[in-house]
Formats: C-alpha cells, structure tokens, sequence
C-alpha cells in the first residue's frame, strides 16, 4: 500500500500525464508503466542528477519487484501446506513457480508485450475464489460464532472444540499434545 500510494503520489505530482511539463509527455510513453514512472521521477528532479535518481529509482523497482515475487511463492507454498504437507507436492509447487512463472514473466517483459487480456484472467480467478469462498465463510460462521462466545465466556481461556459441539482435528491434536 506504501509503495503502490507514493508512486501515485510522484506520478500525479510530476503532471507528466497532463502534458504541462516540459518533460515526455504522457501520450508518447508507450512502452510500460516503469518508463511513465521514471519519466515522471525524471520531471521532478534537478536535471544534473536525473539520471543517478532514474538508475536509484530503477533497482527500486527490481527490488519491490524481486520481493513481491518472492512474496507470492510464499503464499503459495503456504498455500500448498494446506492441501498436501508431502515433500514431493511442495516441491512441484516451487518448481512450478521458478520454471514456469519467472521465465514467464522475464519473457513477456522482454518482449515487449501487452499483457491486458492476461490481467482480465486474473481478475477472473479472483472473483471466482471470492464466489467460492462466500459459500464456505457462510456455513463456518456458526463455528467461528461459537468459538466467539467461548472466548468471551472465558475471556481467552483454552478452546476445547468438544465443549462447544464439534470436533476438530487441530484443537483434538493440541489437547492429545498438552494432555502427554
């Protein structure tokens, strides 16, 4: 959120997309979002050190980039945690994301390509997570509600799932635990 809101912040401050600078105007950047960045960085600052700020600006980017991706491959790998703990499975996961992912990307970028319709996949996958989601979040609301009310009934004491109607094999593998 940082990052995404002061990069709108030197965008909307640099008036490049305004074509009132005397810098590149915003109509004639068509080669990616890091150029209408830069350009914009590049109008803000003293002309003698413009070039060292792009370049600062530029590893930046990598970085939050790098981080980002590594970022995603954490999630996922959480993720896969919960459908298989097999070594096998986590490392076909990881694969999937250095093999397929990263070259992926590095090719697309490289190349030079438009990736709009990929971006209208994606947020295809997301509304589709949300609308199987809403389902599963409706029918563990009585859960969640009385796992709610244990806590303020004890005000944070230990939640034995047995004591409120329902098992489950996280808190009855806990309770085995402490009980040994």
């Amino acid at each position: 959120m940082v990052i995404c809101t002061l990069t709108g912040f030197i965008v909307v401050m640099a008036h490049v997309w305004t074509g009132t600078t005397t810098g590149v105007e915003w109509e004639s950047i068509k080669a990616s979002k890091i150029t209408m960045y830069l350009s914009s960085v590049q109008s803000l600052v003293p002309a003698m050190i413009a070039d060292t700020v792009k370049v600062i600006m530029a590893l930046c980017y990598g970085l939050f980039a790098f981080t980002t991706l590594l970022g995603m491959l954490s999630f996922a790998e959480i993720s896969a945690n919960f459908i298989s703990r097999s070594p096998h499975f986590i490392l076909f996961i990881r694969s999937i994301g250095a093999l397929f992912f990263v070259p992926f990307g590095a090719l697309t970028i490289l190349a030079g390509l438009e990736l709009t319709n990929l971006w209208y996949i994606t947020d295809l996958a997301n509304i589709i997570m949300v609308y199987i989601n809403i389902p599963l979040l409706i029918l563990g609301a009585p859960l969640v509600y009385k796992a709610l009310a244990h806590y303020r009934r004890t005000n944070g004491g230990e939640f034995i799932s047995a004591d409120e109607g329902f098992e489950t094999p996280c808190w009855v593998k806990d309770k085995a635990e402490k009980a040994s």
